[in-house]
Parts: structure tokens; C-alpha cells; sequence
């Protein structure tokens, strides 16, 4: 036996400075500075973490390579073949995959022959393959995705819906980008594909500005190449202050159909599916230590059925009423699109997103 070597087996624990290692036998040498541990070790550096079936560590330069890995960075985990940590901040994956989800056999993932992982900015690999349980559904020669923590710009794969159904066919919803502009602005947009029947653009945007004004602003366009018909809608909210005690809110939901909410093929709710109005007011408010004062119109859009079954509208005169603000709370990506009678203060910032491509399961 080399007398620089040291075999421990059987629930082996190793120490060194801030990194602790633990599997079931262990071979260090002294003169080399490198381990091999073998039997589930587990290698704690650190706040990072990784688990696999075999592990070799260089305690000189703490670089190791770990067979059959799997960590976790950020809000990602990786796994693959072969993870190799070639610098501090870089590990290069051999047959990886990469995914948000925190199953052993996650729901999504995306897989890859090589991957580069830059820790805290991106993953780059090539090729790449995105997987819905095992099955794959979209294939790139190469892909570009941010790991950063906090809000930042990127592709929304993970939001995607695929399927099908009996009256649409095949189709695929909210493929989308994120933009994140800056701290005070960020916008979303996405669409739909129905097979043989239609596609559907969306867009949302918002904004705040601390102690000025904030709001959003979405929308959608359907273009029916089936039947050669359009339809669109806008909803708008827009909360602004004037001065002391004094502020201004306005909202509008517009549409030129009154059917284009009802589509249950569009996969909205089922409460803007049953909505029958479409309120759109502008409100000024002004408070004294004593009194106060409240100033406003809107308009009103309800859709009736007629007694033949199809639906007509009709748009009532706009009136004076009191208005209370509303609330601008929605996603980006349009999944939870507020209510047109929302009486709450819209919220006081633009919370940090998180990873487009984080979606937990």
C-alpha cells in the first residue's frame, strides 16, 4: 500500500476546509491532493451541493469531475453524464440535462450533448433538445438561456402548452418572450397556433415609477384564416399621481367581437368566459383634511342574446359615478388577465420575475 494513500470505507466523512465530503469509501493522496470517492458521495463546497455515483476532487485547485451528477444552481438542476468543474464559475456537462423542476424525473427538461454552464448568467449547449416527460417536442442546433436570478430577459419554454382538442385540433399556446426593459418597465409577448384554423398574438406591458404612476397595457389580435375573420381586444390600466391627496384613474377594455372572450378554444378562464360587460372609466380623486372629492365617467358594454340564440350588444350613454382605482396585478404572459372590476390600488412595484424558464412543479 503507498504510504501517501489512505483508504476509508464504510460511511466515509472527509473535511477540509469549507468543503465536506461523504460516501461509502473514500481513497485520498496525500502527495497529490486528490481524492476518489465512490458508493453515492455527496460533496458539499460550500453553498454548493452535488450528488452522483462516482466523484474525483483535486483539494489543490478544488476542481472535480462527478459521474453520473446531479446539482443544483440558482433555481435549476443539472444532471448529466459526466459534470466537470473547470473553473470557479463554469461546468462543463457531458449528455446533460437541465431543468426547474425538482422531481427526480421531472416533468420538462432540456437535454443536450454538451452543455457549458456559467454560473449565476447562462447555460449554453448544443444541441438541445426541449422533453415533456420523455418526449420530445422542440430540437435546436444550439440554445442560449439565462440562469440569472431576479428579473431578466428569455424565452418562456417552459410556459408552453402543446395538445389538442376535438372542435380546434392540434395547437400550441403561450410560446413567448419576457422582456425585461429595465427596473421600471418590462414587457411580454406570446402566441398561439391552431392548427388549420387560426393563430393569436398577445402582448403585455408594464410599468411604475415610484410615487408617479404605474399601469399596464395587453392585448391580443386573432387572425381566422379558416373563415378570413379578425378579432382583437385591448385592456388598459393607468394609475397616476397629481399631487398631494390628489390622482387620477383610468381603465379601458375594449374588443370588436363579442364572442372573442367566449372561445373556449382560446384557453382563457372560465370568468372571462361568462363576463357580459365592458366597463372603460377615467376618475380623478382629491382629498382635504375635511372633505373630499370624487369625479368620473365610464361606459358600459353589455352583450345580450337576442331570442334567435346569437348575441347583439349595445353600448349604454356614459354616465357620472364614482370610480375607485384598479388594480394592474397581472403576469407577464397573460395567464391571469385581471378582472374589468377590480377595486383595488394597483400594487406599488414591479416584482422581481423570476427565470423565464423557471416554472416549478
Amino acid at each position: 500500500m503507498n504510504r501517501h494513500t489512505v483508504d476509508v470505507k464504510g460511511a466515509a466523512e472527509v473535511a477540509y476546509r469549507s468543503m465536506r465530503l461523504q460516501a461509502a469509501s473514500v481513497a485520498f493522496n496525500s502527495q497529490t491532493e486528490k481524492m476518489r470517492a465512490v458508493g453515492d458521495p455527496v460533496l458539499v463546497d460550500g453553498a454548493d451541493r452535488i450528488t452522483g455515483e462516482t466523484m474525483t476532487y483535486d483539494l489543490s485547485i478544488r476542481r472535480g469531475t462527478v459521474y453520473s451528477g446531479r446539482t443544483k444552481y440558482e433555481q435549476g438542476y443539472v444532471s448529466g453524464k459526466r459534470v466537470r468543474r473547470v473553473s470557479e464559475d463554469i461546468l462543463d456537462v457531458e449528455d446533460g440535462t437541465y431543468t426547474t423542476c425538482d422531481l427526480l424525473e421531472p416533468h420538462y427538461h432540456f437535454g443536450s450533448k454538451k452543455m457549458k454552464i456559467m454560473l449565476h448568467d447562462k447555460v449554453v449547449a448544443k444541441p438541445i433538445v426541449f422533453y415533456i416527460k420523455r418526449i420530445p417536442v422542440l430540437v435546436l442546433p444550439f440554445y442560449i438561456f439565462p440562469i440569472k436570478s431576479g428579473r431578466h430577459s428569455g424565452f418562456q419554454l417552459p410556459q408552453v402548452e402543446f395538445g389538442s382538442s376535438n372542435g380546434g385540433g392540434k395547437f400550441v399556446r403561450n410560446l413567448g418572450y419576457y422582456w425585461a426593459i429595465n427596473d421600471y418597465l418590462d414587457a411580454t409577448l406570446w402566441a398561439d397556433y391552431y392548427q388549420g384554423d387560426r393563430w393569436v398574438g398577445h402582448g403585455q406591458g408594464r410599468y411604475h415609477k415610484r410615487y408617479g404612476y404605474q399601469g399596464q397595457l395587453s392585448g391580443s389580435y386573432e387572425n381566422r384564416y379558416s373563415t378570413g375573420s379578425n378579432r382583437w381586444d385591448i385592456v388598459g390600466r393607468h394609475y397616476q399621481t397629481l399631487g398631494p391627496n390628489f390622482s387620477l384613474t383610468a381603465q379601458a377594455n375594449l374588443t370588436n367581437a363579442s364572442d372573442y372572450y367566449k372561445d373556449e378554444f382560446l384557453g382563457r378562464s372560465v370568468l372571462l368566459r361568462v363576463q357580459r360587460n365592458l366597463r372603460s372609466s377615467v376618475s380623478v380623486q382629491k382629498g382635504w383634511s375635511r372633505a373630499s372629492l370624487n369625479l368620473g365617467c365610464s361606459a358600459i358594454r353589455t352583450w345580450t342574446p337576442t331570442r334567435a340564440g346569437s348575441e347583439s350588444n349595445r353600448r349604454r350613454p356614459p354616465r357620472r359615478s364614482r370610480c375607485p382605482p384598479v388594480r394592474s396585478g397581472a403576469r407577464p404572459g397573460g395567464r391571469n388577465r385581471p378582472d374589468s372590476h377590480s377595486s383595488r390600488r394597483p400594487s406599488t412595484r414591479i416584482e422581481p420575475r423570476s427565470s423565464p424558464n423557471a416554472i416549478h412543479s
